[in-house]
């Protein structure tokens, strides 16, 4: 028997050995320090092994969550809560006197709601003036009908008509004197805070948030933020 032949009959005998006695396969020992290396010779293999699947499974998990898994970047920034859509302006129509405020911010308002009433004193005695001088106007007419020539008819028919303009808008306007709500909300802001103050046409009055109407949060981002 050659020295080869020999040495390969030793190694399948020393196989058949290893697996008839129980004897575990141990791997080939890194070069390490003699404390690791004496706990790495005491695990059993399928220890060792199981590390090795524990770490791949770890690593396949890690690169899957990494594909898909989304993370929420925050930027922080100051903000408002404001109603979806427009508010609803109050404005005045006209030039007026506070008198009376009717309402605080923070309300809850009906649609025609009185709001703030303004002085109607003047506007009250301009139109009782105006109310004469048409009883007055048409009376005269009258006459005028019997006894004037046409020409003085037609001119008391003119005063007349421009008395009665004039009337119209007088009732306009002393009713814009109690100014009210447009709509049904609640109010948000309220820009005149006391009686005598003077109001000039146009001018904002208050704002409603009409009822239903969902709050939205108004952020004010700096722009180095504003890709988050």
């Amino acid at each position: 028997m050659s020295v080869t032949s020999a040495t390969k009959e030793s190694a399948a005998h020393e196989s058949v050995d290893l697996a008839a006695l129980g004897r575990d396969y141990q791997p080939p020992l890194v070069d390490t320090s003699p404390e690791v290396a004496d706990v790495i010779g005491r695990m059993p293999w399928w220890v060792s092994r199981g590390l090795i699947y524990i770490v791949l499974a770890f690593v396949i998990v890690a690169i899957f969550w990494a594909a898909l898994s989304k993370i929420d970047i925050v930027a922080e920034s100051r903000g408002v809560l404001v109603p979806e859509g427009y508010v609803k302006p109050v404005q005045a129509a006209g030039l007026g006197v506070i008198q009376h405020i009717f309402i605080r911010e923070g309300d809850v308002v009906e649609s025609g709601q009185a709001l703030v009433q303004l002085d109607a004193t003047e506007m009250r005695t301009r139109l009782n003036k105006l109310r004469e001088e048409l009883a007055t106007s048409q009376a005269q007419l009258r006459q005028f009908m019997v006894n004037k020539p046409v020409s003085d008819t037609l001119e008391q028919q003119n005063r007349i008509a421009r008395l009665q303009s004039d009337l119209a808008a007088a009732q306009l306007a002393l009713q814009h004197t109690t100014i009210t709500a447009p709509v049904a909300g609640t109010l948000t802001t309220l820009e005149v805070r006391s009686a005598g103050t003077v109001l000039q046409p146009g001018q904002m009055i208050a704002n409603i948030m009409p009822r239903g109407a969902r709050l939205l949060a108004e952020a004010h981002l700096p722009t180095t933020d504003i890709a988050f």
